[in-house]
């Protein structure tokens, strides 16, 4: 049954409204990358927009080539990211698995929130303080400049 006294949920047809957005019909801005190898074993990486769950494909993918390719050390440079979440750690599995190691620069304000959640899931030797430079480096993320 359908009713016409009803306005549609979406006033705007399906097909203007993602062409306004861009590319990615997810909510929030698009997380965009830029990509350079220092040397042989170095992915650095520049960040922008919001690393969640919807955005995060594109660092996925560029995360198993690189792997494949042999780059072991990934640095990534968060100065432009506005927002991010779990699914930011939950991207770095698979490197960690392929021995990868990370270094985030200039981390957003969530990531230190998160920070506790990598020592709980990625276990290492006993560490030092809590929250100093050895525990991170124990759960495979060294905190940048």
């Amino acid at each position: 049954m359908s009713n016409t006294d009803t306005s549609p949920i979406l006033t705007t047809p399906a097909e203007k409204a993602g062409a306004a957005q861009g590319a990615d019909a997810a909510p929030g801005d698009i997380l965009s990358l830029s990509c350079t190898t220092p040397d042989a074993r170095t992915v650095k990486v520049v960040a922008r927009g919001e690393a969640d769950h919807f955005g995060l494909a594109p660092l996925r993918v560029l995360l198993t080539t690189a792997a494949v390719y042999g780059y072991r050390r990934l640095v990534l440079d968060c100065r432009h990211v506005t927002f991010c979440d779990s699914a930011l750690l939950a991207a770095f599995d698979s490197w960690y698995a392929a021995g990868g190691r990370v270094v985030i620069q200039h981390p957003p304000p969530q990531l230190g929130l998160l920070q506790p959640l990598l020592r709980r899931f990625r276990p290492g030797p006993p560490t030092g303080a809590p929250g100093g430079r050895r525990a991170a480096t124990a759960a495979g993320f060294l905190p940048g400049t």
